[in-house]
């Protein structure tokens, strides 16, 4: 499957996914976090299916997976599509509630003037004027402290400006903070079985330097993942990602910490916790109203039970009902 229908982060119709392209360098499940472009933005967005076919005729790349593994498991994905129905919000909205804490994220955006730029030109307000005379005057400068000098609809004059070529624009990519990765550098697999690909590659890797050959050839030997470490130790910082920008590599992220995420298996609730007699009271009417819905009650005696307690009698009454296939 060479694509993929991801629910983005922007304001959307409820149930809305976009199809993106799949590059040979990453293998995607759904329920993974994914950096996309979208319009002139790039913005994060969770795989929700894949596909053998796209909704459109042209679609765009994914950029970068922002998570190895799927961080929403497949009845999370039925459960935000339900939310996202039921309550008229974005597929993502919905999909957030399910991320762990910490990978929600945006990217930082760095703005450069370019050196033939003409901040006199008579078709800018003084204001523009000014704000680019600034720019050029700084290394680099964050695009929300650029837009504050542009004043009011700042966000569209600097569209027009890289369009015409006088602003360049650098986009940061951030990762998560709540797990620490490493990271691998892997042969592009359609390199390998493919002619056509092969001999695009071929071209490309002619006029790869020493270095970017060698470690090519490393990773290549080597057969499983190559430690970005070791490749930075023995060929340089940087050769590898140079590799991964000319499609000659491809790279995978792994959570170091894995353990930090745990599941609870369906109809196990957890064994070293042991309900209080008004807990266990609580839970006996919640099942009650469950196997008779004709007397539901409006609330439950909920005396003598503490906050942590009522969330313990939260989980596992909604464990009995994804038990039931309710």
């Amino acid at each position: 499957m060479s694509y993929a229908e991801v629910a983005v982060d922007a304001p959307l119709s409820h149930s809305r996914t976009f199809s993106y392209s799949i590059p040979d360098r990453f293998d995607l499940k759904p329920g993974q976090l994914v950096w996309v472009p979208f319009g002139r933005r790039t913005l994060q967005g969770v795989v929700v299916t894949l596909a053998d076919a796209p909704q459109v005729e042209v679609t765009k790349d994914i950029l970068q997976v922002v998570e190895g593994g799927a961080l929403v498991s497949g009845v999370g994905l039925e459960l935000a599509g339900w939310i996202s129905r039921y309550y008229l919000c974005s597929l993502f909205d919905a999909l957030s509630l399910l991320l762990p804490p910490g990978f929600r994220a945006q990217v930082r955006s760095r703005l450069t003037s370019d050196p033939n730029a003409d901040p006199d030109s008579e078709t800018l307000r003084p204001q523009v004027k000014a704000a680019l005379l600034t720019l050029a005057g700084s290394p680099r400068m964050n695009e929300r402290e650029f837009t504050k000098l542009l004043g009011s609809n700042g966000g569209r004059e600097i569209s027009r400006l890289v369009d015409r070529g006088w602003v360049h624009r650098r986009v940061d990519l951030p990762r998560p903070r709540t797990f620490r990765y490493e990271s691998n550098l892997l042969p592009v697999a359609s390199q390998l079985t493919s002619p056509e690909a092969s001999g695009e590659s071929s071209e490309i890797e002619d006029k790869a330097s020493p270095r970017q050959r060698e470690l090519l050839r490393a990773v290549r030997e080597h057969g499983a993942g190559y430690p970005t470490t070791l490749a930075n130790k023995e060929f340089g910082s940087g050769v590898g990602n140079a590799l991964v920008e000319k499609g000659l590599l491809g790279l995978e992220w792994v959570r170091q910490d894995a353990s930090v995420v745990t599941s609870l298996p369906l109809g196990k609730p957890p064994p070293s916790l042991t309900l209080t007699p008004p807990q266990a009271d609580c839970l006996d009417q919640i099942a009650q109203a469950l196997d008779d819905p004709q007397r539901q009650p409006r609330s439950f005696l909920l005396h003598g039970v503490t906050g942590s307690g009522k969330t313990e009698i939260y989980l596992r009454a909604i464990q009995r009902v994804v038990d039931r296939g309710q």
